[in-house]
């Protein structure tokens, strides 16, 4: 099923997707690729209103799932996890507001 149906993929960059892509090649997964997106944006609407399927991380799909009216299954083959880190420059190290922001982002992926 997974193979024969017609896919979205989503191209963002920097966002660890091209990881889900390169696994897929060492697979040998091939897919219909019907459409290309550049980022997550209104992505819930379209997959709701289309045949098309998308693979996209777990937290990714629940907020879909809160959005639209998809359905979200398990891939059928293992993927890798996707490591979500932190970057800022040195002199905002000790910073408190800009402490204070990167301890509220990382309790919202610890959850």
């Amino acid at each position: 099923m997974f193979k024969r149906e017609n896919h979205v993929v989503v191209t963002a960059a920097g966002t660890g997707h091209t990881l889900v892509e390169q696994e897929l090649e060492r697979l040998g997964v091939r897919r219909n690729v019907a459409l290309r997106l550049p980022n997550f944006l209104g992505l819930g609407g379209l997959v709701a209103s289309t045949d098309l399927m998308v693979t996209v991380p777990q937290r990714v799909a629940e907020a879909l799932l809160r959005i639209a009216a998809v359905k979200t299954l398990p891939p059928p083959f293992e993927l890798p996890g996707i490591a979500i880190k932190q970057h800022w420059h040195e002199r905002y190290q000790q910073d408190p507001a800009n402490r204070w922001l990167r301890s509220v982002i990382s309790d919202l992926f610890l959850e």
